[in-house]
């Protein structure tokens, strides 16, 4: 067996509720979940013994702990890769020769995209401090889901940052860092894949976990920027294909995702 944790903040959930279809899908993994209490690292200790431990209450059907060393791979998904520290400069400033939103102050795109490879590559390197990773692969960390076109701006850092005025020039610029970050560094990312992608900007509205609910248990505002089971399994295929052990073993139809709450 392979042993899978998948770990983070709350776009575990996606993972979770298709784990029934992904272990119909790759009999030989084994999954695990952990989800931060409150979305953050420091909301969970990782002691030198490799078992990840949540600090205070842990409001989560999820375990409270789990053994990282014991496992073979370990998916860290739902980061954010700078998206909060972009949301707080464009509030500031425009980027010259760019559609605005007519900020006094403005920044060159050469320095825009130079900020964004910085905070992305300072992103990957503090995950793998945080995690002890030594780059040998183990660890797979995930961006999270972009939005799709009926999110909110300011429902989070990147659903604003979704209707900014250049968001495909802005997310041009992530993509692109996010890229050249999994190059460069022996940090493996794995792309949200281009099926899932309706642009460089949103997720198709049929992915958000929203669009499997029905009227009366949709969220208010609706969310969607957190992903559905679909979602997550397509994205665990692409994550797989980056696996040696996974790669080149044949994989079962993945069977019935799980039954749709509006159903």
């Amino acid at each position: 067996m392979i042993r899978v944790a998948i770990i983070g903040n709350s776009h575990i959930g996606a993972y979770a509720e298709a784990s029934q279809a992904i272990r119909a899908a790759f009999p030989t993994v084994e999954l695990s979940f952990f989800a931060f209490p409150r979305h953050d690292l420091r909301s969970a200790d990782l002691g030198d013994d490799g078992w990840l431990r949540a600090r205070g209450d842990h409001d989560s059907a999820l375990p409270s702990e789990i053994d990282l060393a014991a496992q073979d791979r370990v998916i860290v998904a739902g980061q954010p890769f700078a998206m909060i520290g972009l949301d707080a400069l464009l509030a500031e400033f425009d980027i010259l020769g760019w559609p605005g939103t007519g900020k006094a102050r403005r920044l060159s795109p050469a320095l825009f995209a130079e900020y964004t490879r910085q905070a992305v590559t300072g992103a990957a390197g503090r995950l793998m401090k945080w995690f002890g990773d030594d780059g040998r692969g183990r660890f797979t960390y995930l961006a999270q889901p972009l939005v799709t076109d009926r999110a909110r701006p300011g429902s989070s850092k990147m659903a604003t940052l979704a209707f900014h005025p250049a968001a495909p020039r802005i997310f041009e610029q992530w993509h692109s860092a996010l890229a050249a970050t999994a190059s460069d560094m022996p940090c493996p990312i794995v792309p949200q894949p281009p099926e899932l992608r309706a642009s460089d900007v949103f997720t198709p509205h049929r992915f958000a976990r929203a669009a499997t609910l029905p009227p009366d248990r949709a969220p208010a505002p609706a969310d969607h920027i957190h992903m559905s089971a679909e979602y997550a399994l397509a994205h665990f295929r692409a994550i797989a294909k980056t696996w040696p052990e996974l790669h080149n073993s044949p994989e079962r139809p993945p069977g019935p995702l799980p039954i749709k709450e509006s159903e």
